[in-house]
């Protein structure tokens, strides 16, 4: 179950997930657009775009592990992150 919600705003090319953190919140993006990205020793490869609407990061609230992905902002963005309950 889902807990406290809280917005945040990030600007062009700032993280919202870094990639290996361990993770708990589920972001969805309520204005402007995000890209998931994956860093590895092929370099970074994209994997998602993001529109309002979209969520992301339920991979590592489900499992309570690390994120598996970079998503940076593209442009100026506002979310809405949930914490489990």
């Amino acid at each position: 179950m889902l807990g406290v919600l809280s917005r945040g705003k990030y600007h062009n090319g700032e993280f919202i997930i870094r990639q290996g953190e361990l993770g708990s919140t589920l972001f969805m993006l309520l204005e402007g657009a995000a890209m998931a990205t994956n860093s590895g020793t092929n370099g970074t490869k994209v994997l998602a775009q993001y529109t309002p609407g979209s969520c992301f990061g339920e991979m590592a609230l489900l499992t309570e592990g690390r994120r598996l992905a970079n998503v940076l902002a593209v442009g100026d963005c506002e979310v809405r992150a949930a914490l489990p309950a």
